[in-house]
């Protein structure tokens, strides 16, 4: 988790972005990575739903404006992430 955290910290400052939307990135990669035992498989795949819907605007962002750095930390991120969701 602190990887894609530090990710996501890296994002924001090539991107120069903040907000709702990078926010709610954040609370499901948080939510995701906690052991509860409140969370069941389905809670854990509509968290796994929602951050790789984030990432997907994040990358049109990205595309839209020409940010390649961006989109490199972007891959990196959601390559780390699909590896802890299997």
């Amino acid at each position: 988790m602190k990887t894609v955290l530090e990710k996501i910290e890296e994002y924001q400052e090539v991107t120069g972005i903040e907000g709702d939307n990078i926010d709610k990135l954040k609370l499901y990669v948080k939510c995701f990575y906690i052991k509860s035992k409140f969370l069941d498989t389905q809670d854990k795949d509509i968290l796994a739903k929602g951050i790789l819907r984030k990432i997907k605007s994040e990358f049109i962002f990205c595309d839209l404006t020409d940010n390649y750095e961006a989109l490199d930390i972007l891959i990196d991120m959601e390559k780390q992430l699909k590896l802890s969701m299997c």
